[in-house]
């Protein structure tokens, strides 16, 4: 998991993990909309969703509200990392210690959590900082300790 936001850093820090030119409205959005097979195979490449570079991770809300987190440059080369709600009930046979409600309901009233514009200062501290977790937890148990002295300092 953490890998995943290491590329994805690498990739928004030296601007090349913009949005596919058919992501016009949220990106969230329309991933919720093309998992509801709502949208045309345009939104496919080699059958899978145009999107999938962007997304960092996925959590299925352990039966509470889903999330999917974004990281992507914008067309001003930004680096933007959003939040998004992503709909609980793509598989009908999911079992959710919430309330069911209808796909047409939740994306009736979708709206990302958050979107944020990363100063490149900061996302260089991140890829840093998840670099030396990694380190950590690849690490044998004696020299642990010692790294996270290290990098909480």
């Amino acid at each position: 998991m953490l890998q995943s936001f290491v590329r994805a850093l690498q990739k928004a820090i030296a601007h090349k993990l913009q949005l596919h030119n058919l992501i016009t409205q949220d990106i969230g959005y329309l991933w919720n909309e093309w998992c509801q097979e709502k949208l045309d195979k345009a939104y496919e490449k080699n059958s899978e969703w145009i999107g999938w570079k962007n997304m960092v991770w996925n959590s299925d809300g352990g039966g509470t509200q889903a999330l999917n987190t974004w990281l992507y440059n914008d067309s001003k080369g930004k680096i933007i990392f959003e939040i998004t709600p992503d709909y609980n009930w793509h598989d009908p046979d999911a079992q959710m210690n919430v309330p069911f409600i209808p796909y047409e309901e939740f994306i009736k009233n979708y709206k990302p959590y958050i979107i944020r514009e990363v100063p490149l200062d900061i996302a260089k501290i991140w890829l840093a900082k998840a670099k030396a977790i990694i380190k950590i937890i690849n690490s044998p148990d004696e020299e642990k300790v010692k790294l996270i002295t290290k990098i909480e300092n």
